[in-house]
C-alpha cells in the first residue's frame, strides 16, 4: 500500500506541503534523508514533501571539502584542491604560487625570474668537506648552513618519511660556495624533521590563501 501512496505523492509536491492520508494510524516518523520528503505521524499519518535540493556546484565541493580537510590531509592534496579553486575563481596569484609548491620552484612548475624560493622552505644543516670534518662558517655568512628546498610538495612529503637525517649535494649550490671560501664540500646533512617544519609553514600559507580566496 505505502509504495502506491509514495508514488501518488511524489507527483503532488514540488516544494514544501503536507497532505493527511487515513485516520487515527499508529505513530510512527521515517525520513529518507535530506531534502527527501518525510513520512511522519503522531495519530494520523502525515505526509510531507520537503522538495529536491539543488546540486552543489565545483567550487562549492572544493571549498567544503578544504574546510574539512586542510588542516589533516598531506599537504600535497590540500594544494591539489587549492590550485583548482584559484583556477574556478580567476585568481592568478594563488593558482602560481600553489602551482610552484606542488611541482617545484623550476621551469615546470611555472617559476620566472621574478620568484625566489621562499624562507620557509628552508633547513637548516652542515656542510661537509671532502675530508669529512664540519665546515663552520663566520657569523656573517650564518645563512650558508641553511637550504631552500625546490622540490615539489609530494617529494618533500615522501623525503619527511625517511630516516631521521638525510644527505644531499646541490651541485650548483655547492660550486657557488666551494669559489666563495676555496674549500672542497662533500655534502650537506640536515635532520629530517626539518622537512616537517617546511610542510607545516607550506600548509599554513596554503590555508591563508584558501581563506582569501573563501571571501
Amino acid at each position: 500500500m505505502w509504495s502506491a501512496i509514495w508514488e501518488w505523492v511524489k507527483g503532488l509536491f514540488g516544494g514544501k506541503g503536507g497532505i493527511q492520508i487515513g485516520k487515527d494510524n499508529k505513530s510512527f516518523s521515517t525520513t529518507a534523508g535530506d531534502g527527501a520528503t518525510v513520512i511522519s505521524a503522531g495519530g494520523d499519518v502525515i505526509i510531507q514533501g520537503a522538495g529536491t535540493s539543488a546540486a552543489r556546484t565545483e567550487k562549492e565541493e572544493l571549498i567544503d571539502w578544504l574546510r574539512k580537510n586542510g588542516l589533516k590531509e598531506p599537504v600535497s592534496h590540500v594544494l591539489q584542491h587549492l590550485l583548482r579553486l584559484a583556477q574556478l575563481v580567476g585568481n592568478k596569484h594563488v593558482e602560481h604560487w600553489a602551482q610552484m609548491e606542488l611541482f617545484g620552484y623550476d621551469r615546470e612548475g611555472g617559476m620566472t625570474k621574478d620568484d625566489v624560493v621562499p624562507e620557509y622552505r628552508a633547513v637548516v644543516g652542515q656542510y661537509y668537506d671532502v675530508f669529512e670534518r664540519p665546515l663552520h662558517f663566520p657569523p656573517e655568512m650564518h645563512f650558508v648552513n641553511s637550504y631552500r628546498f625546490r622540490l615539489g610538495v609530494g617529494m618533500l612529503e615522501e623525503l619527511a618519511k625517511g630516516p631521521v637525517s638525510h644527505d644531499m649535494r646541490d651541485p650548483v649550490f655547492i660550486e657557488m660556495l666551494e669559489k666563495e671560501i676555496n674549500v672542497k664540500i662533500s655534502r650537506f646533512s640536515f635532520a629530517t624533521v626539518g622537512l616537517s617544519g617546511v610542510l607545516s609553514m607550506i600548509r599554513n600559507h596554503a590555508i591563508k590563501k584558501f581563506n582569501e580566496l573563501e571571501k
